[in-house]
């Protein structure tokens, strides 16, 4: 067996990528976006989630909308869809570098999750007012 001979698989791919959460405006009363930060071989990328968090609900340590049975249960529901949204985020980005790394090309990584980022984003608009009013009548009985 030839040692120098290496197939696309035993190669050893390394990504300088960092994901983390921020708010938009961190000294507020009111809910502001939670954006994603992602740098990629040194250039970082904002893009928003889609949701949104009261500051003083948002822990930065875990980078989630703090969940709690000291709240009431409105604010516990609108921190649970928005860690969702963030849970979600994450595993599109983590299934982005799993392909870029299956595929060693680097190069792609912004456009590839970019374009996955997109077709959910589009998905969920679509299904939010069906959601939202099942929600509201769910509710109301």
């Amino acid at each position: 067996m030839n040692t120098n001979d290496t197939t696309d698989k035993e190669k050893q791919v390394f990504l300088n990528v960092r994901l983390n959460f921020n708010l938009r405006k961190v000294k507020s009363d009111v809910p502001t976006p939670i954006y994603a930060v992602y740098v990629f071989n040194g250039t970082q990328y904002k893009v928003p989630t889609g949701a949104k968090v009261i500051p003083s609900q948002w822990c930065k340590e875990s980078q989630q909308a703090v969940v709690s049975n000291l709240m009431n249960r409105y604010d516990n529901r609108n921190n649970t869809i928005a860690n969702k949204c963030i849970n979600d985020f994450r595993e599109r980005f983590r299934k982005t570098i799993n392909e870029v790394c299956e595929g060693n090309n680097n190069e792609d990584f912004p456009l590839l999750f970019q374009k996955r980022n997109r077709q959910n984003m589009s998905k969920e608009q679509k299904k939010q007012p069906l959601i939202y009013t099942l929600q509201v009548l769910a509710d109301k009985h």
